[in-house]
């Protein structure tokens, strides 16, 4: 059994799903032991010794003369947040401060572990607005990286509610 304990600490940003070796370390030393190892840090350290700190070789491939693959990912985007602005208005939200991202700030001004449980029910996932502190609590955030396919399904759950 692997039981992983992370408190609300606040705030929206930093690391979320990296693995980092003492990850394994610590699973590996609660096996061997068999009694239930704590890791520590704090902030400093965190920043200190995470993702953007730890030394990394990464490969990266480029195609510095292909702009059509930018302008197709741009387009699919635009047509995904348009779908799913439309859907999400229709159904009764409001999508508010949603311009620039990949991402839908919507609202049905309730508390957003309602608004959660409601979408969930249709099967559509989403992140309350609480996570990213107070000022979200009656907001959801949906994300439009899921694939077309996805997508649709999710407009036409919304339409059909």
């Amino acid at each position: 059994n692997l039981r992983v304990i992370a408190p609300h600490v606040g705030g929206g940003f930093g690391q979320k799903m990296a693995s980092y070796p003492e990850d394994v370390v610590i699973a590996f030393l609660a096996k061997t032991f068999g009694r239930p190892i704590k890791w520590i840090e704090d902030r400093r350290e965190n920043l200190l010794a995470a993702m953007h700190s730890k030394e990394q070789v990464i490969e990266i491939e480029a195609a510095l003369d292909d702009d059509a693959h930018a302008d197709e990912q741009h387009a699919r985007y635009a047509a995904r947040r348009a779908l799913l602005r439309s859907a999400l208005e229709k159904a009764g939200f409001r999508v508010d401060h949603s311009e620039a991202s990949l991402y839908l700030w919507s609202s049905r001004d309730e508390d957003c572990w309602d608004t959660v449980s409601w979408l969930a029910d249709r099967g559509i996932l989403v992140a309350p607005g609480s996570f990213y502190g107070a000022a979200g609590s009656r907001h959801v955030r949906v994300a439009f990286t899921a694939t077309d396919e996805r997508v649709a399904a999710a407009v036409a759950r919304l339409a059909a509610s």
